[in-house]
């Protein structure tokens, strides 16, 4: 497959992540910096509707902690298990799990993304695992329009280093108040 991102797109990318992941060690709001960088997400990549979603042992689901572009109903009703949909899969899979079109996708559950075909390019959904120190923490997951599969796997190598830098933010910060899910 064919690169179809300009030139442009790649300065965003480097840009974006050098904003974000500068004074990691000295944040005083490191929950503004997680929501900031979904709306960057959304804003500099139509990556819209970004999420993190934290395991919680109390109901043994995966809930949505932050997020830029949701409702209030979105978030509420955001919450999967282990293998559940495509978030669950991801999480439980420790994997990233790239959907190219989810009105074709059987195990979409749209839960929480209104995302739907439009013209002629399909909706995708893209779930990352966040990790910090080999735990598992939960899932960053954005929806977006593609129809090529290497931009959809270069989106998901974005999310993933975005996913990286938010577990070494959850794990610091100790804003994982929910507890680590551990898959031993």
């Amino acid at each position: 497959m064919g690169n179809t991102f300009p030139e442009t797109y790649y300065k965003k990318v480097i840009n974006l992540l050098l904003s974000q992941s500068s004074n990691l060690d000295e944040l005083n709001d490191p929950e503004s910096v997680l929501n900031g960088t979904l709306e960057l997400l959304s804003h500099f990549l139509n990556l819209r509707n970004g999420r993190v979603f934290l395991w919680d042992t109390q109901s043994s689901k995966l809930v949505i902690r932050y997020s830029y572009g949701l409702t209030r109903q979105q978030i509420s009703v955001g919450k999967y298990e282990i293998s559940e949909g495509v978030t669950g899969e991801a999480f439980g899979a420790g994997r990233a799990v790239l959907v190219k079109n989810v009105d074709k996708a059987p195990h979409f559950k749209r839960k929480v993304s209104s995302v739907s075909s439009s013209g002629s390019r399909s909706s995708s959904y893209i779930a990352v695992p966040i990790t910090a120190d080999g735990c598992d923490f939960g899932i960053l997951a954005v929806d977006c329009n593609n129809t090529h599969d290497g931009d959809l796997e270069a989106y998901a190598l974005v999310l993933s280093l975005v996913a990286k830098m938010f577990g070494e933010i959850v794990h610091k910060y100790e804003l994982d108040d929910f507890s680590l899910y551990n898959a031993a």
